[in-house]
């Protein structure tokens, strides 16, 4: 064989743009094996209809295709079953990234759904003086949770939400399907450090979660208000107070949008408070 009619595998690493290394596992898999390897100096040489072959199996690794998958198309018997390895190859990757796309774009759709609940917030906080009521009109949720009964404290939150995080993760159900931070809905008792607590996570849909706790907040108007500091803090009569001019309820939501599991610093726990004025 004649090297002048082959090119180094220098050449071919500076025309396909590809490493020594990936040409060297290429041959280890026996995907591209040298024409020539001079048994001197080990150089390696390649024939120039292999180029094509090479670019061939890097347009299929673009496309999410396995050298596996590639390997076995190119070592067929057959013109025949080479073409139809091949159309199988794509076939299957296309239900791949069509799935993928799909996938994407619900995570895109909740991205912005997120996106747009916490330019919401930020609104709100840029808008309002801390501990300022907010009247909102607000869609039905049904909300997953656990229930608690005793003395208010911020370690049965962390406890509770995960132990909800785990069953949801056990039963195999999708957490995208949350559509809130945590929150607890929370009943205190006049001249008493106890409360009711149903702590946990509204949902999208109660499909699936028939094992789950869950409850109904009716649509209608709430005043919200929106407070900067620790959970204790939320017990001040003063904002206690600020109800009372619109409700004599003793059951209030309260939705966790900055707690332990986003920061260590209490002074910046975001906390909305919520209770139910009237229907729509």
């Amino acid at each position: 064989m004649n090297n002048d009619k082959l090119l180094s595998i220098g050449e071919v690493v500076k025309i396909c743009k590809v490493s020594h290394k990936t040409l060297r596992y290429y041959d280890q898999l026996g995907l591209l094996k040298p024409a020539l390897v001079n048994q001197d100096n080990h150089y390696r040489f390649y024939k120039k209809a292999q180029i094509t072959r090479l670019t061939t199996i890097k347009q299929l690794q673009d496309l999410g295709i396995s050298l596996e998958d590639i390997n076995t198309f190119y070592h067929q018997d057959t013109p025949e079953n080479i073409f139809d390895s091949l159309n199988n190859l794509l076939a299957t990757q296309e239900t791949h990234l069509k799935n993928e796309i799909t996938l994407l774009s619900d995570k895109l759709k909740k991205v912005q759904m997120m996106k747009s609940h916490y330019a919401e917030i930020t609104a709100d906080l840029s808008g309002n003086t801390p501990e300022t009521m907010i009247i909102k009109k607000l869609p039905a949720r049904t909300i997953i949770y656990e229930e608690y009964h005793g003395d208010y404290r911020s370690s049965i939150f962390r406890d509770t939400y995960k132990m909800i995080l785990d069953r949801i993760q056990e039963q195999g159900l999708d957490f995208s399907d949350l559509c809130s931070p945590p929150l607890a809905i929370k009943t205190s008792f006049e001249n008493s450090q106890q409360v009711n607590l149903k702590i946990g996570y509204a949902i999208k849909s109660p499909s699936g979660f028939d094992d789950f706790h869950k409850i109904t907040l009716s649509a209608g108007y709430y005043a919200g208000i929106l407070h900067k500091g620790n959970y204790h803090s939320l017990q001040q009569l003063t904002f206690n107070g600020l109800f009372n001019e619109v409700s004599n309820q003793s059951t209030r939501l309260e939705i966790y949008y900055l707690s332990e599991v986003t920061t260590d610093l209490m002074d910046l726990f975001l906390t909305e408070v919520q209770i139910f004025i009237n229907s729509i």
